[in-house]
C-alpha cells in the first residue's frame, strides 16, 4: 500500500454527526478479516458502532514490493517456522504510526507482539495508557 491509499477501517456512518472516539486502535495483521466477527458482535461491535472506538488495520502484504507480495523470510540462524520481511513490516507499521497520529494528534504507543517481550498485565495498561495504540507480530510458527 503507497501512502494515498488509505488502511481499511471499520467506522460506521452516523449521518452527519461528528463524534470522536474515545479510543483509536489500529492492527498490523496478515489477516485483518480475521477481526470482522470482533467487530461486528458484542461488546467491541457495539462500541463500534455508537463509535465509542475506531478500528483501522494494515495488512503488510499491500507493502510488499515483488510481484508476489511477499511478506515471509527464513529465520536468522534456521530454525523452524518464518518470519515477517522487515522492509514490509516496518513500512505498516509506519504507516499506521503516521495515521495514529493524524487520528488522535498523539504520538501511539505501538505494542508488537513478540515471545521475547513482556507480558502486559494491569499495572502496564494503566502505565502506558492505551489510548491510541497498535500491535503486530512478526513470527508464525
Amino acid at each position: 500500500m503507497n501512502s494515498d491509499r488509505m488502511a481499511d477501517s471499520i467506522e460506521p456512518d452516523m449521518g452527519n454527526e461528528v463524534v470522536t472516539p474515545a479510543m483509536w486502535i489500529g492492527v498490523v495483521s496478515l489477516f485483518p478479516e480475521m477481526f470482522d466477527a470482533l467487530t461486528q458482535q458484542g461488546v467491541v461491535g457495539r462500541a463500534v458502532e455508537k463509535q465509542r472506538i475506531a478500528l483501522e488495520f494494515w495488512n503488510p502484504r499491500d507493502y510488499a514490493t515483488d510481484r508476489h507480495r511477499s511478506v515471509d523470510d527464513r529465520p536468522y540462524g534456521g530454525g523452524p517456522g518464518m518470519l515477517m520481511k522487515v522492509d514490509t513490516l516496518r513500512a505498516a507499521i509506519f504507516a499506521a504510526r503516521e495515521r495514529a497520529q493524524k487520528a488522535t494528534g498523539l504520538v501511539p504507543t505501538v505494542i508488537y507482539l513478540s515471545p521475547q517481550g513482556t507480558e502486559v498485565g494491569s499495572a502496564g495498561r494503566s502505565s502506558t495508557g492505551f489510548r491510541r495504540a497498535f500491535s503486530g507480530r512478526g513470527r508464525t510458527l
